[in-house]
């Protein structure tokens, strides 16, 4: 599976064969290269680099979440704790694997996960235009959906309260 966090902390045990986790701390976000937020396999953004064959022209920064990676090999009846919102991947080392996972939250739930909040706001925002300015020409930018911009020069004069 493609690098990911999840929301809860988790405990992740190895039944059968051996697995190699690569942890990425939260602050590393913007080295991920993370795909679309409104749609993937998980469920989740995931990170669009294949680490175990990075392609460093198109994701230069990925190095630098490579450098502050940590590792954990695992055997059989080995676990690691998976801190939340710390992204992570998880390479099967044999044929036969067997993870069993426990998560647990440490926030109440009704407060939802961050990635709710921040779909929740883009829905809430995308109908809204948006006005930008760019080399002396000012742009009214409308959103569709989440995978559509349409962007359009306007040719006002902006009032800016302070």
């Amino acid at each position: 599976m493609a690098p990911h966090y999840d929301f809860p902390t988790n405990i992740a045990c190895s039944v059968a064969g051996r697995r190699r986790f690569t942890f990425f701390p939260p602050e590393q976000l913007e080295n991920l290269y993370v795909g679309p937020i409104d749609f993937s396999p998980a469920g989740q953004p995931i990170s669009l680099v294949d680490i175990l064959n990075p392609d460093y022209a198109k994701f230069p920064k990925y190095k630098n979440a490579e450098d502050a990676a940590l590792f954990a090999d695992l055997e059989i009846g080995d676990a690691v704790l998976v801190p939340s919102m710390w992204w992570h991947h998880v390479e099967a080392k044999d044929n036969l694997n067997v993870l069993v996972n426990y998560w647990w939250r440490t926030t109440p739930n009704y407060m939802g996960s961050p990635l709710n909040v921040l779909q929740h706001a883009i829905l809430g925002l995308r109908d809204l235009p948006m006005i930008r300015e760019r080399f002396g020409v000012t742009y009214l930018i409308i959103m569709s959906s989440i995978r559509e911009m349409r962007i359009y020069p306007i040719f006002l004069k902006m009032l800016v309260v302070h």
